[in-house]
């Protein structure tokens, strides 16, 4: 995965798992009126799913924060294991071009 992609996938995996429900709770209180200014600003990347019944009632899903969490570790794992070849690589053929200086 590209180095960039991954940095950006990491980020939202973070709000996902760390992320608050203000936005939902915005949701829930205001005015559909209100719900229709705001929504572009409202931040809900945690929530899996909405549903309003036929009772005005309104059903929220989150992202399951464990499986986010799961996904959030093996991404960063994988990142660590890719800076860490990146460093020996870069050790290796800085030892190699350094020896070539010497005559070598």
């Amino acid at each position: 995965m590209d180095k960039k992609i991954r940095t950006q996938v990491i980020k939202m995996l973070k709000k996902c798992v760390f992320g608050t429900a203000k936005s939902v709770i915005k949701l829930l209180f205001n005015s559909e009126e209100e719900i229709r200014k705001q929504i572009k600003k409202l931040d809900l990347l945690n929530v899996a799913e909405i549903k309003k019944g036929k009772n005005n009632s309104i059903e929220i899903k989150f992202v399951d924060r464990l499986k986010a969490l799961d996904k959030l570790c093996e991404l960063m794992d994988n990142a660590d294991v890719d800076e860490t070849e990146g460093a020996l690589y870069a050790a290796i053929e800085k030892s190699v071009t350094s020896g070539n200086s010497h005559g070598e």
